[in-house]
């Protein structure tokens, strides 16, 4: 676990947070699963109109299941944060990891918005989250 993703976890309240993080391969594919079907249907038809039930059987999940790693929507939609956030600092220490001189610097963070502008206009569900995250403190954090 990265320093970030430390910070992240400490940060985390209780109503926000995984319920249980997968151990073993199989909880983990469900685990998987569960957020690959969140992230559709949010691309789908928005964060608001998700319900946890419809994503149990998009998930092809006992409703159990689902709550079984997270408490609520809220969780899920957190955790599909992190991973946008986890994707855009992993871009960010890849390109300044070697920066020489200021006028690279520069192009490499001009760069680095472009491209963060891209993926949060191609994707409806960093775009989806990006706007959960801009209207709700916990998320905030």
């Amino acid at each position: 676990m990265t320093r970030w993703q430390e910070c992240r976890e400490e940060q985390a309240g209780p109503e926000t947070a995984v319920r249980r993080r997968p151990q073993q391969r199989r909880s983990q594919e469900r685990f998987d699963r569960v957020l690959a079907a969140a992230a559709e249907l949010i691309s789908d038809t928005g964060i608001e109109s998700v319900r946890m039930s419809e994503i149990a059987e998009r998930a092809e999940v006992p409703i159990g299941s689902v709550y079984q790693f997270f408490p609520d929507k809220l969780a899920i939609v957190r955790t599909l944060a992190e991973q946008v956030t986890d994707s855009v600092h992993v871009q960010v220490q890849e390109s300044f990891a070697s920066v020489a001189d200021p006028e690279e610097f520069l192009a490499r963070a001009d760069t680095l918005v472009q491209g963060y502008y891209v993926q949060i206009t191609a994707d409806p569900v960093a775009r989806h989250v990006l706007m959960a995250m801009q209207s709700d403190k916990d998320l905030q954090q």
